[in-house]
């Protein structure tokens, strides 16, 4: 996790100095650590995604930090590619989509990990629900700070997390609205209409936005 780091760091020195080798480098060290990070710390042959021991500690473990390191170092190096495109043109029009996507799958499958490590299955579908909606209002949330419009795509998380909240829901026979699925829904319920009224006049999302909103209505109902 710490080369990981160290590439977004060389990345970012590539970029503000025009330089091809260290962000050549960066990225590809940032791929490499990441790849090996799964390898040695998300496979595990005991059928389980992470293997805790028994001294861990919910989010404050090797696995969580490390994997939420992986994903914060793509996010800003998505948004250094994005701001600094003219230095690499070819290279950074690719890299910033691929990035965000890399960036994306690692927050959301660091969640989804240690929430299948440490609750019970009546538990899972609530928190990942909200753990989606969540992690949707703060890309909502930066992608107008940072003036970053590509960001509102993972601001959509909600959606996706619904869809996710109901299988899980269904799989273990619990109800939407039991426990904390509720207030789960009802933060998922929010999310989705901020992301989508945040993502209004974006070129990125224009074609989609209808079929976003069409999609959370109906898995609303259906919950």
């Amino acid at each position: 996790a710490a080369w990981v780091m160290e590439g977004a760091a060389l990345l970012w020195v590539g970029a503000r100095q025009g330089r091809k080798l260290p962000i050549a480098a960066g990225l590809g060290l940032q791929l490499v650590a990441g790849l090996l990070f799964f390898d040695h710390a998300l496979l595990s042959t005991s059928g389980t995604v992470i293997s805790i021991d028994a001294d861990d500690w919910p989010v404050l473990n090797a696995y969580c930090i490390g994997g939420a390191m992986i994903a914060i170092a793509g996010f800003v190096s998505a948004h250094i590619t994005t701001q600094a495109r003219s230095v690499w043109p070819r290279l950074f029009q690719a890299a910033t989509p691929l990035l965000l996507a890399w960036a994306t799958v690692w927050w959301v499958g660091n969640g989804l990990a240690e929430i299948d490590a440490w609750l019970a299955r009546a538990d899972q579908g609530a928190a990942a629900l909200a753990f989606l909606a969540a992690s949707g209002l703060l890309a909502s949330g930066l992608a107008g700070r940072l003036n970053w419009p590509v960001l509102h795509w993972p601001g959509l998380l909600a959606i996706p997390g619904m869809a996710l909240g109901l299988i899980m829901v269904m799989d273990a026979n619990v109800n939407p609205a039991a426990g904390w699925g509720g207030p789960a829904w009802v933060l998922a319920a929010v999310s989705s209409w901020w992301a989508l009224r945040r993502a209004e006049g974006s070129a990125a999302l224009t074609r989609w936005l209808p079929h976003a909103h069409t999609a959370s209505l109906w898995l609303l109902w259906l919950a």
